[in-house]
Parts: C-alpha cells; structure tokens; sequence
C-alpha cells in the first residue's frame, strides 16, 4: 500500500467498550492487517470508565502496533482540570507503562451531545492542560461537520470525522471508495488541515466488524514526529531521520527559497540553522511543524561566568585529596624530565 500514491501509508483504528460485543477485538490481527495505529476510549466527563481500555492497550502494545493512545470524552461539566484528573489517574491505573511509551499520543474526544453540546472551549482547554500535564501530543477530535471554524486558532492538530455513505468494506478499500488522498474528509476547517480523517465507522479490519476506520496522509516517520511527546524528532531512529529529512528536503520534493546556503542536513532542520529559508505549504501537519522550528532563532549557549569559574578552581586548590591527585598525574612528567636534566649534566661532563 505504501507505494500507491492514492492511498496513505499509515490506517489507525479508534475503539471503544462498544466494539468489544461485535467480535474478537483481535489486535494482532489488526496488525498484521496494516494497522499501524490505535487508541481506546478510557473516560468521560468524570463519571464513566470503560472497562475494556486497559486490555485492548495490552493487546495493540503486544501485537506490535507502533503508535498507541487513549481518549477522552470531553463534557461541559465538572471542571476541566477534575476531567483531566479523572482521565490520567484512569491511565495509570490501567495501563502504568504508558508514560514510557516513546509513540504515545492523547486524543481529545469533542462533540456535541443531544444531551451536552459541548463547546469547543472545553476541548481546548482540555488539550492545552493535559499537553501541560504530561508533555504528550494531544490531537482534539472534532468534526467539521458540528465544530466548523469554532476552533478557529487552536495549537492543536485536528482529527475530522466524515461518514459519508458509511460503506461496510475492508478499511482500506472503505477510503479509496470515500475518495482517498482527495476525499471529502480532507477540508480545511477552523484554519487547519486535519491531521486524521475518520472516513468509516462500519469497516472491516483484521477479522473485526464495524470499526472506526482513520487514515494519516504521510509516512509512519512523519507520523511519529508530530506525536512524539518530547518534540517532532524524539522518537526517530538515525535511519528514520534520514529517510524523513530526504522526503522534506529533497529538490524533488520541495523548493527553498530565501537563503543560497539552504539545509544541509538533519541537524540544520532540528536546530534552526539555515536562516530564511521556508517550505511551501503542503497538506501534511509535518510542513507546519518545520515551518515553526525553522522560524525559531538558533539557541544561544549561557554566558561563561568566568569569575565563578576561577573561584570554583581556587577552592579545589585548598583541597588536599585534589592536590595530591595532580601531584599523582604530574609524577610521570616530572620523573622524565629530571631523568633527561640527570642524562644532559652526564653528557656534559
């Protein structure tokens, strides 16, 4: 699949307590299926817990799937900060390895109820505090359909949802039917690409029925840079980092424009070097993530206090223990020029 160009390369799969009566939750082989990331439902509001989150966490952890999260149902009320609460004590409960998880993000659950039509302030807020909290990507769920551009300014990435006909078929012939790398999923609404599109909500993946399927416009790589919790880099390998900066920087990819000395490698992209230069826009979050980073001034190195630094060295001086280990190092120095003094007054006489 990843060399076809109308398909993405990366199919994730959002589950929930629901999907636990409609077959074997089998996640093994979902990922032998393709299925490259995963998340459950775990909370809502401050009052609902879904019992299954902790094993289906094990089982995708265990069958090898890469990219791993846990969502949350956002509600008006309580409070943010108890749903937030709520939310990461359940985490720890059920699954205490997450945290330590390189490929881990947290997905924010915003929609409007019947019952609760949630504002899109409280999915913000709830994303800006867990990110805090944690330092873990959070990616607000939210269609376009119910939130248009009520998000309008949001630092978070966006995870549409649009059905369409809805069709029951395997989840990757489900997204080329619903139009693929052009479908109706993927719109600019509230200033932003949506990261993912949740194109289907009865396909089939691995020997599963009636599953949410996702798809991701990008490389697993790229995937991995705009989730990873300690900055878009953190969680590639050496390889990984080449084979990204190739598929950014290369000429036949892109064109940079603004500075003749341009990006010469990874290390120009993580740092900021190369100033000026810019990447055209493109319809993946990676373009923005790099546009930020090359924007960022390079970072400066504290002023040498060199005074506190000969006061430190003067104190080590008054040490016994220290000076008797410089005498120990200079002994051989020493012994081999008196020997050489001893040999040039012989020669002499």
């Amino acid at each position: 699949m990843a060399d076809d160009p109308s398909i993405p390369n990366v199919f994730g799969w959002d589950a929930s307590d629901f999907d636990w009566d409609r077959g074997p939750m089998d996640l093994a082989a979902a990922a032998r299926d393709g299925i490259q990331f995963f998340t459950h439902k775990a909370t809502e509001a401050t009052s609902t817990r879904h019992s299954h989150y902790g094993e289906a966490m094990r089982r995708a952890r265990d069958a090898g799937i890469p990219i791993l999260g846990a969502y949350h149902v956002v509600r008006s009320s309580p409070s943010v900060s108890s749903q937030v609460d709520y939310f990461l004590s359940y985490l720890d409960s059920q699954t205490p390895w997450w945290r330590s998880w390189g490929d881990w993000f947290l997905q924010v659950d915003l929609e409007k109820w019947p019952y609760d039509t949630v504002p899109a302030s409280a999915g913000e807020a709830f994303a800006d505090l867990v990110e805090q909290r944690t330092g873990r990507k959070a990616v607000i769920y939210a269609s376009k359909g119910q939130y248009g551009n009520e998000l309008t300014g949001t630092s978070h990435l966006l995870w549409n949802a649009n059905y369409g006909t809805d069709p029951v078929l395997r989840y990757h012939t489900a997204y080329g039917v619903r139009g693929g790398d052009t479908g109706p999923g993927w719109v600019v609404y509230s200033g932003r690409m949506p990261t993912f599109w949740q194109y289907g909500s009865q396909t089939i993946i691995g020997n599963q029925p009636m599953c949410d399927a996702n798809a991701f416009r990008g490389t697993l790589a790229e995937l991995r840079a705009l989730i990873s919790g300690g900055g878009p880099f953190m969680a590639l390998t050496e390889q990984e980092q080449d084979d990204l900066y190739r598929r950014v920087c290369n000429l036949d990819h892109f064109i940079f424009k603004g500075n003749a000395k341009g990006l010469e490698s990874i290390d120009d992209l993580k740092f900021g070097l190369g100033e000026g230069t810019t990447v055209p826009p493109q319809p993946y979050e990676l373009t923005r993530k790099i546009n930020e980073l090359l924007s960022r001034p390079p970072v400066q190195a504290a002023p040498i206090d060199q005074a506190a630094i000969n006061a430190a060295v003067m104190a080590a001086m008054t040490n016994p223990a220290v000076l008797a280990a410089i005498a120990e190092a200079m002994r051989p120095v020493v012994d081999s020029e008196l020997d050489e003094a001893f040999r040039g007054g012989a020669d002499n006489d």
